[in-house]
């Protein structure tokens, strides 16, 4: 998450106008994501890719090492009275980290509908790596946005405070289980054993998922947000690190390839937003930054009740038509990824845009009516953006 007491990009003009926003978020982004990508120097934040070999040893070398000191019990060949050799306990480790990434998969085919569909595209390794992705964040994401599955149920002030207790304990948990894992250490979670793997192989910073479990930590205290500014010092641990360390695992990180990651992280999270304004009432939150729903008359009482008139149709199409600019930036991007996995991404991209023509087709009720595409209208989708793809890539 980015850092709260950073100077934060310029505010949002103070105009109702959706193009005066659309023209902000093309160039205040640029600013505020190109200071959060730079990497810093010490050893503390470095890949694990970064480091010396004696700390962090890579490949099965790091299960063997953990096997060493005494941490994985020993493992005896079928007459009982031999260690396995190297050969059979690295077959046994790749197995079960097989198992790790199917699962992940499941979890994304199961929670993530829209980007699994594209996720299909991927080359077979590039994909296993973002399913592992998708798997690290869900679970955090999960325990922040579902309080009923756990035993407190934050109905009282109490119980939210014991709840958050609980989740912060989680977090907390899940990040030093990371760090664990990156040093070999066995852990339970398959999401965490194959999230180490691909930081390992695609030299993922550290510091990327530390940013985004400290923005699930920040949805645990903060439920408003002021301004368009302060609500991207959320985004951008919650969504635009996703998308910067997705680059990592496409080969290709430029700053300017960064940059355009991170805004189309920004964009699919926003996306998120409007989509679930009622979902996220129901959580006791509010994504929509207060200065841009005052600027078209809109109070907390309405989206309590419920109401779509013309302010709020007004202001979601303010809304819609700075999602999709920053998609737009966002797209320019693809140009500069290897072309073996362009497709996938824009493919990504549009499926995610998609939302915003369902969330038209409901007349803006994002309080009653869920805003998706069918399979069908997927379908289609993939076909014509394929065909853009092929004649404009």
């Amino acid at each position: 998450m980015a850092s709260a007491s950073a100077t934060p990009p310029p505010r949002c003009p103070p105009t109702p106008c959706a193009a005066s926003c659309c023209a902000w978020a093309s160039t205040s982004s640029r600013d505020w994501y190109e200071d959060r990508l730079s990497i810093p120097a010490d050893t503390s934040d470095r890949s694990v890719g970064e480091d010396t070999s004696a700390r962090e040893p890579t490949g099965v070398r790091l299960a063997c090492t953990a096997t060493a000191r005494g941490r994985l019990p020993p493992h005896h060949n079928t007459d009982g009275n031999q260690r396995v050799s190297l050969k059979a306990m690295r077959a046994r480790l790749l197995g079960r980290l097989d198992q790790d990434y199917a699962y992940c998969q499941a979890v994304q085919r199961t929670y993530g509908v829209s980007y699994y569909f594209a996720a299909r595209f991927f080359p077979p390794e590039t994909r296993r790596a973002v399913y592992a992705l998708y798997g690290f964040v869900r679970y955090p994401d999960q325990w922040v946005d579902n309080p009923d599955e756990v035993a407190i149920t934050p109905n009282s002030e109490r119980a939210s405070e014991a709840w958050k207790a609980q989740t912060r304990t989680k977090l907390d948990a899940y990040e030093r289980d990371l760090v664990r894992a990156l040093h070999g250490e066995p852990v339970d979670l398959p999401p965490l054993r194959a999230f180490a793997d691909v930081m390992r192989r695609y030299n993922i910073p550290l510091r990327y998922p530390r940013d985004f479990l400290n923005a699930m930590r920040m949805d645990l205290e903060r439920t408003r947000y002021a301004t368009f500014e302060e609500l991207q010092t959320y985004t951008w641990g919650s969504a635009s690190v996703v998308g910067v360390m997705m680059c990592y695992i496409l080969g290709e990180t430029s700053p300017q390839t960064l940059e355009h990651a991170a805004t189309m992280g920004l964009a699919m999270q926003l996306t998120n937003f409007l989509r679930d304004v009622g979902e996220d009432w129901q959580r006791g939150r509010i994504y929509l930054p207060h200065e841009e729903l005052a600027r078209f008359g809109i109070t907390e009482a309405q989206i309590a009740q419920g109401t779509v008139d013309n302010r709020w149709r007004a202001f979601m199409q303010s809304q819609i038509a700075r999602c999709r600019q920053l998609y737009a930036d966002a797209e320019r991007g693809v140009r500069l990824l290897p072309r073996r996995v362009q497709y996938p991404v824009l493919l990504g991209s549009r499926l995610y845009a998609a939302i915003l023509d369902a969330i038209e087709r409901n007349g803006y009720d994002v309080f009653r009516l869920r805003a998706r595409t069918t399979y069908t209208e997927k379908v289609k989708l993939a076909a014509r953006t394929y065909i853009e793809w092929r004649r404009s890539y």
